[in-house]
């Protein structure tokens, strides 16, 4: 893994910390316990059962005869051993409490489910197999990012960290850019369908 691509890496998950701050929601973290179980269980469960990897992950060509379902399944395996696994859990438990905050329930879990599909698209388009909530978590992280650009406070720099680090991977060549570009896009949607009301949960 190149060294900028590691170092935006960590400027997202510090970014969206940061972002986090600016949104004081109440209630319970619902759509991140959901989230954090969906894709922790066979992302375990895939250490002891290799077979579950080869069949929820993404695969260009048996996406292409038919097996769409993969573009949804590939965000609840892990493609990067151990050590990608770990990341990935942990950027999921640190990132969708605060992405929760900003969107509400429903729309968390809508925009990760929807951001991890138009990665996968793009990626079987591309021709790369693989697997991983790394971009789904990523968009969570930038579209609370764009919602944080228009608080008071220190959530604007951690914005604007968030959204760097994402320009950085584009540099870097590592296409973790595109779930960072998705989730921008997303929260601009999102802000734009708000109007003037809150969000539902």
């Amino acid at each position: 893994m190149a060294p900028l691509a590691t170092l935006c890496y960590w400027g997202v998950l510090a970014g969206a910390m940061l972002a986090a701050r600016s949104f004081s929601r109440k209630g319970r973290p619902r759509a991140a316990f959901l989230l954090c179980a969906a894709v922790g269980v066979p992302s375990v469960l895939q250490f002891v059962f290799p077979q579950l990897l080869v069949r929820l992950g993404r695969d260009p060509a048996a996406v292409l005869h038919g097996e769409v379902w993969r573009l949804v399944t590939a965000n609840f395996v892990q493609d990067g051993g151990l050590p990608g696994t770990v990341f990935n859990l942990l950027a999921l438990a640190l990132i969708a409490p605060g992405a929760e905050r900003a969107w509400g329930t429903r729309h968390t879990v809508g925009l990760f489910l929807a951001c991890g599909v138009a990665w996968n698209a793009a990626a079987v388009l591309l021709g790369s197999a693989g697997a991983g909530n790394s971009c789904a978590t990523f968009a969570l992280a930038a579209s609370m990012a764009v919602a944080a650009l228009r608080q008071p406070g220190p959530g604007r720099i951690g914005s604007a960290l968030c959204l760097a680090a994402g320009a950085g991977l584009f540099l870097a060549g590592d296409p973790h850019w595109i779930g960072i570009a998705c989730g921008a896009l997303a929260g601009i949607v999102c802000l734009a369908a708000r109007r003037a009301g809150p969000v539902r949960t």
